[in-house]
């Protein structure tokens, strides 16, 4: 087993306590759900035979998992705080402007 094969390892360690300090810092729950899930990748990834194989299943885990992440607290977020067109910035036609 050579040194390529702990990269993955290695990665996700890395990634699962940046999440996990995160978390913690800044009080965000959800991140201790992307930790988790991460090394949930990371034990599926240590499984598999290849070494290059497991750090390209890695990356697509972890990067399928941010991007729902970031997506459902996109979503919440917009859910939450419908935008009015007045905040947006837009310009009011007073009538008052010539052509």
């Amino acid at each position: 087993m050579g040194l390529l094969n702990w990269v993955p390892l290695f990665m996700g360690t890395v990634f699962a306590a940046a999440f996990i300090y995160s978390g913690i810092r800044y009080e965000i729950r959800r991140f201790y759900v992307v930790s988790a899930d991460l090394a949930a990748a990371v034990a599926t990834v240590v499984l598999n035979p290849g070494p290059v194989e497991g750090i390209v299943i890695f990356s697509a885990l972890a990067g399928a998992l941010l991007i729902a992440s970031g997506g459902s607290t996109m979503f919440l977020f917009v859910r939450h705080l419908a935008v009015k067109d007045a905040d947006m910035g837009v310009a009011q036609d007073d009538g008052d402007e010539a052509p």
